[in-house]
């Protein structure tokens, strides 16, 4: 497995667990559509979290959540609205990222930022 896959894979890993600790209920992991993929789909209460996580070895050149483009954000949306639909979701909804930083541990959740 290639370094930086390996980072991502652990980093969703852990974000799974803290979103468990913190009763989440999740729906799904790397939901594609078309080129784009959400990483987390959970639930809490009657919100829908379309959750990107970033994970970083470092931060010597920068913190995970400044890693996510605009065009990340677009493909995002369009994978969130057609899960909507398909689902028939009638909630309310949130953007989240969940930054992660392996050396010194860390991990951020950044809720409803885009």
């Amino acid at each position: 497995m290639h370094a930086a896959h390996q980072t991502g894979k652990e980093g969703e890993e852990k974000a799974l667990g803290y979103l468990k600790a913190n009763h989440f209920n999740i729906l799904h992991t790397n939901f594609r559509h078309k080129r784009a993929e959400v990483d987390i789909i959970a639930q809490k209460q009657n919100v829908l979290h379309f959750i990107e996580v970033k994970t970083r070895k470092n931060n010597d050149f920068g913190y995970p959540e400044e890693f996510v483009s605009d065009r990340k954000i677009e493909l995002f949306h369009e994978t969130a609205e057609h899960y909507i639909y398909e689902h028939n979701w009638i909630g309310g909804l949130q953007f989240d990222i969940i930054a992660i930083t392996l050396n010194p541990e860390e991990l951020e959740y950044i809720p409803d930022c885009f």
